[in-house]
């Protein structure tokens, strides 16, 4: 059988990456059926660049995050499978060509991310970290009912058969751009029975951000996203996973505050200690170099800055219904 694919893809102030994302569709070696571009009240030239391409543009007057844009995206497409990627990714060359030859075996398809500028230190950062939000899959896997333990899954590289997206009701508006809006739509999806293939082949390059204060306020946003996602699929692999990390991070800190208060020496020692373990796994995995140094710090700190999303929004929501009870 084969399909008509629709590429949709939201967008937001992606002036620097988006010519050459839409320059990699329009030159696949199986052309999509057509590209919706769904603008997200972008206050740079985004939209003028992308009519520059033979694609659909449909643009929004209030930002309300991508997972609106991919809905209405999907709701304009005429494809009978629906890819999603974002406007700072570049698919690689027979992107569309390996979807259409494995979705077949599948409900939905999810492939890998790569990073595409590996010439900034940050960037290699996020590429090699232990707790990188690039999805990188050494093998075809199959997911059944729930995740495996610490595997993720992204909007920027999924393909979904058009009846899976219609029965499920698209992806959930209530993440706005936090994130675990990807995880949240797979899950609701294998707890109806639809099988998800995570593919190595099926590849995008992804631009990663470059900037620490940008990466410390992305991974906040992850941990606002996350907090969503427990409440809603609590009972989900990942979030029976993730969830004790977070909080042993937190007794990590609880434990120093301690050591500060009652032996300062042996604080120091706790934090030399955990440096040297999250070093270790470095060392273990093969990603050493002399970069590495520095990935323990900026593991603790982004860590850090997810642990406090999530509180943040816990705390929100918590206070939001309290309200409405009253």
């Amino acid at each position: 059988m084969s399909h008509r694919v629709s590429v949709v893809i939201p967008v937001r102030n992606c002036e620097k990456t988006l010519k050459r994302l839409l320059d990699s569709i329009i030159t696949q070696t199986l052309k999509p059926a057509e590209i919706v571009v769904v603008d997200d009240n972008s206050t740079d030239r985004t939209p003028s660049i992308a009519l520059k391409y033979p694609i659909i543009l449909l643009r929004k007057r209030k930002r309300d995050g991508p997972n609106t844009c991919r809905n209405i995206g999907a709701e304009c497409s005429s494809g009978d499978v629906i890819v999603f990627t974002d406007g700072d990714c570049r698919p690689s060359k027979n992107w569309i060509e390996s979807i259409v030859s494995r979705i077949k075996d599948a409900d939905i398809l999810v492939g890998s991310a790569m990073t595409d500028n590996l010439d900034s230190m940050i960037s290699r950062y996020l590429d090699r970290s232990l707790i990188s939000p690039l999805q990188k899959y050494t093998r075809e896997t199959i997911l059944n009912g729930d995740f495996k333990p610490f595997m993720i899954v992204t909007t920027n590289n999924i393909a979904i058969k058009r009846e899976v997206l219609d029965k499920l009701g698209g992806f959930d508006e209530e993440y706005l751009w936090y994130g675990c809006d990807d995880m949240d739509f797979v899950y609701r999806a294998l707890a109806q029975g639809y099988k998800v293939l995570c593919s190595k082949e099926v590849i995008i390059y992804h631009y990663n951000r470059t900037a620490l204060r940008s990466i410390i306020n992305r991974y906040f946003q992850y941990g606002r996203g996350f907090a969503i996602f427990v409440e809603k699929n609590g009972r989900s692999i990942y979030s029976r996973s993730i969830k004790p990390l977070m909080l042993s991070l937190v007794g990590w800190y609880i434990l120093l505050v301690v050591l500060l208060l009652t032996s300062p020496l042996m604080m120091l020692t706790q934090i030399v200690g955990t440096y040297v373990l999250i070093l270790s796994l470095y060392i273990k995995i093969k990603r050493f170099g002399k970069e590495t140094i520095f990935y323990p710090i900026l593991d603790v700190l982004l860590a850090t800055s997810s642990v406090l999303g999530f509180f943040v929004e816990r705390i929100k929501r918590i206070l939001k219904r309290e309200h409405n009870i009253y």
